[in-house]
């Protein structure tokens, strides 16, 4: 009988200790913090080693692509697969048929080859910086899908502003009456 009561108590106790920790500002929203800021810099950590952030896969397995040139030179970079969990998708979001024009602030059209400017594609994920891509013929940064610099971008015509209501404020409201200006059973 004496152990029940003892099991008993010990119960409690953990039950409140548990209890208090898990209310909000607790222990446990602590260690939860701790465990998203852990996460949240082990992805980073990846993405800086050229790897995705979850660690799976290279930068340079997600993608294959082909040097597209003119003149001897390669001009851009053609998309031809992509994996879908990959860095190059799930970061910059490019799919295949893109068309890779520039990569930070440089054209690849003067990063030599197509190995070369693929290391330079790699490095722009690991910065975290931006790249133009042609898609649909249209131009576009990624990531974000933000229109590249210089860039028309087709917008919908302004609406025509209501015409100015110039009557007074006391017109107005009296023309909101209903039946103001009426005589009692009709016109």
């Amino acid at each position: 009988m004496k152990a029940a009561f003892g099991l008993v108590g010990i119960l409690a106790v953990v039950g409140v200790i548990v209890w208090i920790m898990g209310k909000s500002g607790g222990g446990l929203d602590y260690v939860k913090e701790v465990k998203q800021a852990g996460d949240r810099g082990t992805a980073d950590v990846n993405q800086i080693a050229g790897k995705a952030r979850d660690g799976e896969m290279t930068f340079k397995e997600s993608i294959k692509v082909d040097g597209q040139s003119a003149g001897g030179k390669t001009v851009a970079l053609l998309v031809e697969k992509v994996e879908s969990a990959g860095p190059a998708a799930t970061y910059f979001g490019l799919t295949r048929g893109d068309l890779v024009t520039e990569i930070g602030p440089l054209p690849v059209k003067e990063m030599g080859d197509s190995d070369a400017a693929l290391d330079y594609l790699m490095d722009a994920y690991q910065r975290k910086q931006t790249i133009t891509v042609v898609r649909d013929d249209i131009k576009i940064t990624l990531p974000g899908g933000l229109p590249a610099p210089g860039q028309v971008i087709p917008v919908q015509p302004a609406q025509a502003p209501k015409p100015k209501d110039d009557r007074g404020s006391l017109q107005r409201q009296l023309d909101n009456v209903t039946g103001a200006g009426q005589k009692p059973g009709g016109n």
